[in-house]
């Protein structure tokens, strides 16, 4: 016991002469050689800077004079360490907000000016809208234009993720949307009359499901997908010459029905325990000395964010007004937009356990774990945020208040800027030990912070894959044709 005291009190007086020079240089990764082993921990050794640590055994972290390293190797006779707040690139002021767009077709996601400096890149040939273009065609548009609608009839009386209705309307809105894109920056019309019989097929064919038809609280965001694709879809075929006035008829009365069906999952949630009781909290699942608010997970997650974007999509491209003021506009409602993602990208939580990491967590999913047959933790808080970049893109193309989006657009730019230290050449591990970033999937969310504010430090992420195959499947599609031009 004494010797273990004595030690330990070496140890500490090592690392105090040392802490003077070590906050200066604070290397990014420590390649440690073991000096001592026992059964509960190891001693190593740091040359330059002159360094002599404890580290326990199943030890996954540790702070070495105020700075927070990880464990990210460990042999018989070698320990590395790596620096976990790396310093980011310094980022560019945030842009003002767009100019609203006037009302018509196209004006979701993609206005008329955007269609034409796309179609100008790729008509140039400059990069990387060329390859993704070709890319686009041949991996997702040629499948769309041979394939067939399947549409299901509903309303869906129960199920969950991966329901049939969930997985029909996720293929179809997908292929809608996909060669409504290849449309508008090709101006063939065999896309857009391949889109259409898309459209029709569902406008024509299926029941939305209500929550009194299920009774699955969740049934509303498995369909917001589907629904956001088919609304995008539409906004960009509306002036192709393939719809018939009773073609526009059916498929804007069947968006209005979806619009309000949607709607019926918001009252469920309104009605929730704790709706009524907003400073409620639970432990994270990964770690229960931390907590997070309840309210903000409700009010800001995932459910709430996907139905609203889809409706504000469809009620905005039919000139549904009631519903679109009801989200942009509403002083009083806590799902109007200005709430939700206030509290999905604001939100009362303890951090994430990481020195010199901002505490809370600018992004609400952060008391989540990570499931290995669906995603990380990370992989969560990026899909959450993604969902608020395109409700931002949707109000500030309808023309939403200035000061209210420019409120949204600084929230926004700290959760991005937060998030990607875990991507690219040089980003930090998790923050939870064996949560793994999933790049392929992650990466491509980005192309929204970058068309939003145009950072190198998002431009330099996006370049460390192939950009050519960015696809976000769920809302979007082709993020790097679509997204790769600052606004």
């Amino acid at each position: 016991m004494a010797g273990s005291l004595l030690l330990l009190v070496f140890v500490a007086l090592l690392l105090v002469a040392a802490s003077s020079a070590f906050a200066s240089a604070s290397p990014r990764v420590l390649r440690c050689r073991v000096v001592k082993r026992t059964p509960h921990y190891v001693i190593v050794k740091h040359v330059s800077p002159r360094l002599r640590l404890m580290i326990r055994r199943g030890q996954h972290t540790l702070r070495v004079h105020g700075v927070s390293y990880r464990v990210v190797k460990r042999s018989r006779g070698l320990v590395v360490l790596r620096h976990m707040c790396r310093t980011r690139k310094p980022t560019t002021p945030i842009p003002p907000t767009p100019t609203p767009t006037a009302s018509g077709h196209p004006s979701l996601i993609l206005t008329a000016a955007d269609i034409t400096a796309i179609r100008a890149q790729i008509s140039a040939g400059r990069e990387p809208q060329t390859s993704a273009w070709n890319v686009f065609l041949s991996s997702r548009v040629n499948g769309a234009l041979s394939g067939s609608p399947a549409a299901y009839a509903g309303p869906l009386a129960s199920g969950g993720v991966g329901s049939t209705l969930e997985l029909a309307l996720d293929k179809d809105g997908a292929a809608a949307r996909n060669l409504a894109l290849a449309y508008a920056l090709s101006d063939d019309t065999k896309y857009a009359s391949k889109a259409r019989a898309y459209l029709l097929a569902w406008a024509q064919g299926n029941t939305p499901t209500t929550y009194a038809d299920c009774g699955d609280k969740w049934a509303g965001s498995y369909q917001a997908h589907g629904a956001f694709m088919f609304a995008y879809a539409y906004d960009l075929l509306y002036g192709s010459g393939v719809l018939s006035a009773a073609d526009k008829t059916a498929i804007e009365a069947y968006f209005r029905h979806f619009t309000d069906a949607l709607d019926t999952y918001n009252t469920q949630l309104r009605q929730e325990w704790v709706i009524t009781h907003p400073t409620y909290e639970l432990p994270y699942v990964w770690d229960s000395t931390r907590h997070y608010n309840v309210y903000d997970n409700y009010v800001g997650g995932d459910m709430v964010l996907l139905q609203q974007a889809a409706r504000l999509a469809m009620a905005r491209v039919i000139g549904y007004t009631a519903a679109v003021d009801g989200i942009l506009n509403s002083s009083t409602d806590i799902l109007g937009l200005e709430s939700i993602t206030k509290a999905s990208l604001a939100p009362r939580n303890d951090g994430d356990g990481v020195s010199g990491h901002p505490t809370p967590v600018p992004q609400v999913d952060v008391y989540k774990t990570p499931i290995a047959s669906r995603g990380g933790t990370v992989d969560y808080m990026t899909y959450n945020t993604r969902v608020d970049a395109v409700l931002l893109e949707l109000a500030q193309n309808a023309g939403w208040n200035s000061s209210k989006a420019a409120a949204l657009r600084t929230r926004l730019h700290t959760s991005w800027a937060y998030l990607s230290r875990y991507f690219g050449s040089d980003a930090e591990p998790t923050f939870i030990a064996g949560d793994v970033a999933m790049t392929s999937v992650d990466v491509p969310r980005f192309a929204l912070a970058y068309r939003d504010f145009g950072d190198a430090a998002f431009l330099d992420l996006l370049n460390s894959g192939g950009r050519s195959t960015y696809y976000e499947s769920q809302l979007l599609g082709p993020v790097t044709l679509t997204h790769s031009i600052v606004r």
